[in-house]
This record gives C-alpha cells, structure tokens and sequence, in this order.
C-alpha cells in the first residue's frame, strides 16, 4: 500500500510539473507576442524618423541651392555694376 500511495504522490508531482511548465510556455508566449509588438512599434516609429530626417536633408539641400544661387546672381550683379562703373571711370579719364 504505501508503495501504491508513494506512486501516486510521484504522478501528481509530475502531473503538476507538466501543468507548470505548460503554463510557462503560454506566459512565454503571450510574453514573446508582446515583445514583438512592441519591436513592430519601435520599427515603425524609427520607419517615420528616417522619413523625417530624409524630408528634412531634402529641404536643407533646396535651401543650399536656394542660398547658391541668390549668391551667384548677386555676384553677377556686382560685376555688372563694377564693369559699370569702371568702363564709366575709363571713360571720364582723359
């Protein structure tokens, strides 16, 4: 008899530890699946980061254009003016 009742003691147990374990693997689960929403979030956000910073380099470089060009045409108009004005002084000088 006692070998009998210590028999069934050591199926519980087990029975117990497989229920354990099984109910480990479903909180690993849910655990992973939220892990992994939250690294689609994170992929998400760092996906609209890179878009930012790639609209902003695109509007740096129209400005840089923007900046070059108004520099050249006023340099233009400096020549312009200086051979103006330099033609005006051969001209005057006798």
């Amino acid at each position: 008899m006692a070998e009998e009742e210590s028999w069934d003691e050591l199926i519980k147990a087990l029975e117990n530890e497989t229920h354990e374990k099984e109910e480990k693997k479903e909180k690993n689960i849910v655990n992973q699946h939220v892990d992994w929403t939250a690294v689609i979030k994170a992929a998400e956000v760092a996906n609209q980061n890179e878009k930012k910073i790639q609209e902003l380099a695109a509007n740096q470089q129209i400005s840089n254009y923007k900046q070059r060009t108004q520099t050249r045409a006023d340099q233009a108009i400096q020549r312009m003016f200086h051979r103006k004005t330099s033609k005006n002084r051969r001209r005057k000088t006798p």
